[in-house]
């Protein structure tokens, strides 16, 4: 997988397991709040919306910060939602968390 990293904009690659698997476990495996067609988060100066072409239906799977904790350390994956053959299947799935 390839792409540029927010904020940055330098390269990003790596495998799945080195890129997306480690903010699975820590965020959604974790995830105690859920909305549906809106995306919860924490606070953050980044945009948090989808980018173009992303479309609903979705779930918004959501790890607050720690109630003793680190404010900005939270956490949310959005999974996209489309129905093929009347058999729902994951379309996309976009990771928000704090950015500067």
């Amino acid at each position: 997988m390839a792409g540029n990293q927010d904020g940055s904009g330098f390269d990003l690659t790596g495998t799945f397991a080195e890129r997306v698997l480690p903010d699975l476990d820590k965020d959604l495996l974790p995830a105690s709040q859920m909305g549906c067609n809106t995306i919860l988060n924490g606070p953050t100066t980044g945009l948090v919306q989808l980018p173009a072409g992303y479309s609903q239906p979705f779930f918004a799977l959501h790890r607050p910060a720690p109630p003793q904790g680190f404010e900005f350390d939270w956490g949310t994956w959005v999974v996209g939602i489309e129905v093929v053959n009347g058999r729902p299947l994951i379309r996309y799935l976009v990771h928000f968390d704090y950015e500067i």
